[in-house]
């Protein structure tokens, strides 16, 4: 069983030194770094941004920057989302914003 798998399965896992989770980390740092450095008045590259890095995304959605996660793939988000500054969502197992 890879890393991966166990963190998915709810299992103890390392993610230190597991090739595949650093560089999904990595990605998603990445995209969070672009979406933080937007222009407030570019919503057209947020909400862009913001549904290549999350697993997904359901309707209308705000996130206010600055936004943090470590994966986005294991966030899905409903419909009429809205978050001020400063989330983090520490997202190891799947987490769900469901109206």
């Amino acid at each position: 069983m890879t890393e991966k798998e166990k963190m998915l399965a709810g299992l103890t896992y390392d993610a230190n030194y597991d090739r595949e989770l650093t560089a999904e980390r990595t990605r998603a740092k990445e995209l969070c770094y672009d979406y933080n450095h937007l222009r407030p008045s570019d919503t057209e590259g947020q909400q862009a941004l913001i549904r290549r890095l999350l697993g997904s995304t359901k309707g209308a959605l705000t996130i206010t920057a600055p936004f943090w996660c470590d994966y986005g793939y294991n966030i899905e988000i409903g419909e009429n989302f809205y978050s001020n500054h400063d989330l983090v969502i520490l997202d190891a197992a799947k987490v769900r914003a469901w109206r």
